[in-house]
């Protein structure tokens, strides 16, 4: 920015920052919003964007002020002239963020805090820019360039002798000047290479997510068994475990225990708080080497993961089978032998199916106990005697008020199965052997048994393994199910899956109602379709662009994260088009028919503007991008913290959208515009 307009202009631009920061975190704290962690990114996210205004306003009257004009009246010529351009690009930055205020859902509530931060504190800034910094400009402006020689160079731009103008803009000049012969095969060359590509990433890319992965500092270990262990033999394999989990001991900072009695079978569950991520490896290879650890133990199922961050869904993969009791069973089964294959990316594997038990099924042969005129109650009380005994009466001690049962059973050693083949029974005819009259027959024990929407179901849920994406072993389940599934099963794809798909509507609706708001700010500005459509061929070369360039570094797109990235792109490179096309007005009046005159001395006219607002963008967003974080006080550089973990993929797409977009636009922009037949639609 210094070298670019000089000290006093670069700092007039940077005190934007602070100006708007004090007007957006102020209403912040009026609506009882806190600095947290999306807030803080919404911040840095807002820093590249909120000095545009304040860029174009004083790089205009930087231009005015090196050809000639005083201070007061540059700015103040600066602002009647960029009022409306400055007025329309702001609103449809602020059209963009919109409609994400109505984000449902609990990714929704996640994400609110961008489009709030960021509204209030676009909205600072237009005010900024507006009224503080012509005010200070008029006071402590002045021209960035004094040598007679830049001068001369910088008011050929202004009045279109590009034969005095420097290097790189003669340059540009003549590039321009080439395609402009051609103006529809530069454009329907650039619809087709980047419509390809972007039909080839969602062909041949990489992949698609629902939500970034994040270092976590807890990890979570649960222990499944069978209901009927006891209290003592539950603590005896927590203990075992404890044991086995000593192998990272060095890299847990506090560890938490409990055995019990918890839902779905866990009976303990261990948390693990690990040391600071600065000093210990990655949270997935202490998960690894604690997986390793405990797989041997018999017996029992042991599930160790992340806590979750952000509103992913505690498992990734969750699936639900709905139908009858044994088509169910078949179904699991099925899926959970595809699941279990090697290699197949799936780990934690579970359902919601009771746990691996018998229980024993009496039948009685009414027919024989009826002749011999034996009683079904008596039969059940000599059964109760071999299992939890036969209440035959209570009693209640001096020393208390609660009574106790009495309870009649066999000794010990008699209670088993075996006894009841050995017992005979009195009856009119004399003992009769119970074998005869009961049956006994072991079965699969049914805990509970799980219904939705009226339905018996079954829920298989499972982790992704490292290297595996969510959406990719959900296809891999559906092609492995397509051939031989039961069609009185149905099968429902939940957790991430269901997520993404909702975010996915959700964002595909916000990004038609954003385009929906802009075209109604350019309309009102312009009042002319054809030029409202000019500026809007932007947000085509925005989406697509970051399609390009992603498939060029084969970049996983994350839905919530990218999807965002692609809405703000589009709000912040249509600003760029406006400011063109204001330009391309102010020509038209001096060079009248000579529409390729008029579209290039505006195009080169903002170059610099336009570059310096691109810069400021994407260097805001390097430090996310490259995950480096500065603390100015100790003068510590850290890479990879998991808070900036988050953000990597929606600063790459704005600022890869923003650097490949305005490579193409600054050519395209003239091609549309002069691919106007007459003038008409050019005024």
């Amino acid at each position: 920015m210094m070298l670019s307009m000089g000290t006093r202009i670069a700092i007039l631009v940077a005190l934007s920052i602070p100006g708007s920061f004090f007007i957006g975190i102020i209403a912040l704290y009026f609506m009882g919003i806190t600095l947290n962690i999306v807030v803080l990114f919404s911040l840095i996210m807002a820093v590249g964007m909120l000095v545009d205004d304040a860029i174009v306003i004083s790089e205009y009257a930087d231009r005015k002020m090196i050809c000639g004009m005083d201070k007061v009246e540059a700015f103040h010529t600066s602002v009647r002239d960029m009022f409306y351009p400055v007025l329309s690009s702001t609103l449809t930055k602020l059209a963009v963020f919109f409609p994400l205020l109505f984000w449902p859902d609990t990714v929704g509530k996640f994400m609110q805090y961008i489009p709030i931060t960021i509204i209030l504190t676009l909205t600072g800034s237009l005010i900024v820019a507006l009224v503080f910094i012509p005010t200070l400009g008029a006071i402590f402006g002045k021209p960035s360039i004094t040598s007679k020689k830049e001068i001369k160079k910088m008011s050929a731009i202004e009045s279109g002798e590009i034969k005095n103008a420097g290097p790189i803009i003669r340059a540009y000049t003549r590039m321009l000047e080439k395609v402009l012969d051609h103006p529809k095969k530069f454009i329907c060359a650039t619809v087709f290479v980047l419509f390809s590509f972007s039909v080839l990433y969602f062909t041949f890319g990489p992949g698609v997510k629902f939500f970034p992965k994040v270092d976590s500092d807890n990890i979570l270990i649960s222990v499944k068994a069978k209901e009927s262990l006891s209290a003592k033999e539950r603590d005896l394999i927590l203990k075992e475990v404890e044991e086995r989990i000593l192998s990272v001991e060095k890299e847990i900072h506090v560890s938490y225990a409990r055995s019990g009695a918890f839902s779905d079978n866990v009976i303990a569950r261990i948390q693990l708080e690990l040391m600071d991520w600065r000093f210990r490896r990655k949270a997935k290879h202490i998960l690894n080497d604690i997986r390793s650890s405990v797989q041997d133990m018999k017996g029992i199922i042991i599930n160790v993961q992340e806590e979750k961050s952000g509103p992913s869904a505690d498992k990734p993969i969750q699936i639900n089978l709905s139908g009858s009791a044994s088509n169910l069973n078949l179904a699991a089964e099925k899926i959970l032998k595809i699941m279990d294959q090697p290699s197949s990316g799936f780990i934690n594997i579970q359902d919601s199916r009771s746990a691996p038990e018998i229980e024993w099924n009496m039948s009685v042969d009414k027919s024989k106990a009826t002749s011999s005129e034996v009683s079904v109650a008596t039969i059940g009380d000599f059964i109760k005697m071999v299992t939890n005994g036969v209440l035959i009466g209570k009693y209640r001690p001096n020393n208390t008020d609660e009574e106790i049962d009495i309870v009649l059973r066999f000794p010990r050693k008699d209670r088993n199965m075996k006894t009841i083949d050995n017992l005979f029974i009195n009856t009119v005819n004399g003992p009769y052997p119970m074998s005869n009259i009961v049956k006994y027959a072991p079965e699969k024990k049914v805990n509970k048994l799980n219904r939705i929407d009226g339905l018996r179901t079954v829920t298989i849920s499972a982790d992704v393994d490292t290297g595996y994406l969510v959406d990719e072993r959900v296809k891999f389940i559906q092609n492995s199910i397509a051939q031989d599934w039961d069609k009185g099963v149905k099968i429902d794809f939940k957790g991430d899956k269901e997520d993404q798909q909702k975010s996915g509507a959700f964002l595909l609706k916000a990004f038609i109602l954003a385009i929906t708001l802009m075209i109604l700010v350019l309309v009102t500005q312009f009042n002319n379709v054809y030029h409202t459509f000019i500026v809007m061929t932007a947000v085509f070369l925005s989406t697509t662009c970051v399609f390009f360039v992603f498939f060029l570094i084969q970049q996983v797109f994350v839905v919530v994260m990218c999807g965002v990235g692609i809405i703000a792109l589009a709000g912040i490179i249509v600003n760029n088009n406006i400011l063109l096309l204001d330009a391309f007005h102010h020509q038209i009046k001096v060079h009248k028919n000579d529409i390729k005159r008029c579209v290039i001395n505006a195009a080169i006219s903002r170059v610099r503007p336009i570059l310096l607002t691109v810069a400021t963008t994407v260097l805001g967003l390097i430090p996310m991008i490259t995950r480096l974080n500065i603390n100015f006080f100790t003068l510590q550089i850290t890479y990879d913290a998991p808070s900036s973990q988050w953000w990597v993929d929606i600063s790459t797409t704005i600022a890869s959208g923003i650097l490949a977009a305005n490579s193409f636009n600054f050519i395209l922009y003239s091609c549309v515009a002069c691919y106007a037949k007459t003038r008409k639609n050019l005024t």
